[in-house]
């Protein structure tokens, strides 16, 4: 995958708007076992160095490289499988935990991009909060649309090469 350039070598430097994004990034992942099981347990045990695809950024959000990431519960949560599996809330067959970032914007969404808000080569706090924009439960308070927390209730977090975030969710 480094030869064909569709993941970048480890401890690549990676300059915002230069640097292709490769169809694969690294990532630190909860996986599931050979039945399709969750395998939890402790942090240490069950989070593992992965390789998945690089997700595509939606119209209203950025993709950054995390400068800092922070060690919330939602990672221990995510790996204990406490309250809940994390795997309850998607299909996937890995989870990428990582609730919070000072990231990096190396690509910034169709829409994002025309609002201004956030700039390829911004530095941003990434809240790790998800919505639902078009919610007609959302209102006047993005809380209320359809809210997720990033990297626990959605299967892709920040404790990877790259990670996405919603655009009105970065400061």
């Amino acid at each position: 995958l480094i030869a064909s350039g569709e993941l970048l070598p480890r401890g690549a430097q990676i300059v915002p708007g230069i640097t292709p994004i490769p169809k694969y990034m690294r990532a630190k992942g909860i996986v599931k076992g050979p039945s399709g099981a969750p395998r939890h347990g402790e942090p240490k045990d069950v989070i593992h160095d992965v390789v998945v695809k690089t997700q595509p950024i939606g119209a209203n959000e950025y993709r950054a490289v995390p400068l800092y990431l922070g060690g919330t519960y939602n990672i221990i949560w995510a790996a204990l499988g406490i309250p809940v599996s994390v795997f309850e809330n998607h299909d996937e067959d890995v989870h990428i935990p990582g609730s919070g970032a000072v990231g990096l914007v190396v690509e910034v969404g169709e829409e994002a991009a025309k609002q201004g808000r956030v700039r390829v080569g911004d530095v941003v706090f990434s809240f790790p909060f998800e919505t639902d924009p078009l919610s007609p439960t959302g209102g006047a308070d993005l809380s209320f649309a359809s809210p997720q927390i990033t990297g626990f209730e959605t299967p892709w977090g920040m404790a990877a090469e790259f990670y996405t975030g919603q655009v009105q969710n970065a400061f």
